[in-house]
């Protein structure tokens, strides 16, 4: 058996650790929204300015993820936590734009564009195309308005 057929079993036994990296993403931003807000807005909670620090937190992980890429971990373990951005980014255009639904559907349009370019350009193994997918999909369902 090769490392790349070895790569793909772990890849489908293993496929369940973006969901910690997710769920450890949301939970960490929702520890800093509270504690922000409690600590700078505690009389007025709706004038917490929450779009920056979605799109801070989104802009903070690309950075984070862009130098993992230059690591030598192995592309499973970048692909898995590739997740996490591209659902912090998609939760943050749609609700950045939450009142106008063609908006952000052009701009998560766009995201996808731009990440699918990237990916082909550093052509990288189909597992980073499979957690693209992962992470759009988690932050359309979080995201979408009813």
């Amino acid at each position: 058996m090769t490392y790349e057929e070895k790569g793909d079993i772990l890849w489908f036994t293993h496929s369940f650790n973006w969901i910690f990296e997710v769920v450890l993403i949301l939970t960490t931003y929702l520890g800093i929204y509270l504690g922000l807000e409690t600590l700078f807005y505690p009389t007025n909670p709706q004038g917490f300015p929450a779009d920056q620090l979605r799109i801070g937190l989104a802009c903070f992980l690309y950075i984070l993820f862009l130098g993992l890429i230059h690591t030598k971990l192995t592309d499973f373990w970048k692909a898995a936590l590739f997740v996490g951005p591209n659902c912090v980014a998609v939760i943050a255009i749609i609700l950045t734009f939450y009142d106008n639904t063609g908006l952000f559907l052009a701009l998560t349009t766009l995201f996808v564009l731009l990440s699918l370019i990237f990916m082909v350009k550093k052509k990288v193994v189909w597992y980073y195309y499979f957690a693209l997918v992962i992470g759009i999909f988690l932050g359309l369902f979080y995201a979408w308005p009813p």
